[in-house]
């Protein structure tokens, strides 16, 4: 499965656990979601991240750069490819 970091959202609840957080995640077609649970919910790839997986202090700072830079930017920074992100099958329900 595959979904993308959109933006975030700040002091809001994951849609998948319920906890309160300062920063949500956006996702497309997941709504927000809490980098714990985004992370746990990321493919093992070690090719892609090294250790196998980002890190949530990593995937907040990707959702605030996505949301506060402009497409060009991004892709001027080399990170367009940075928001799409593999899930493994299931791990954060359905998809909205």
């Amino acid at each position: 499965m595959e979904c993308e970091i959109i933006g975030y959202e700040a002091d809001c609840t994951c849609d998948h656990c319920g906890r309160n957080l300062k920063v949500g995640i956006q996702l497309s077609g997941y709504g927000v979601v809490g980098a714990d649970c985004l992370n746990a919910a990321i493919k093992f790839d070690r090719k892609r991240w090294g250790s196998g997986k980002p890190g949530a202090s990593y995937l907040r700072q990707l959702a605030i750069k996505r949301q506060k830079n402009s497409p060009e930017r991004l892709a001027q920074m080399g990170m367009a490819y940075a928001f799409r992100l593999s899930l493994a099958d299931g791990s954060l329900g359905v998809a909205h």
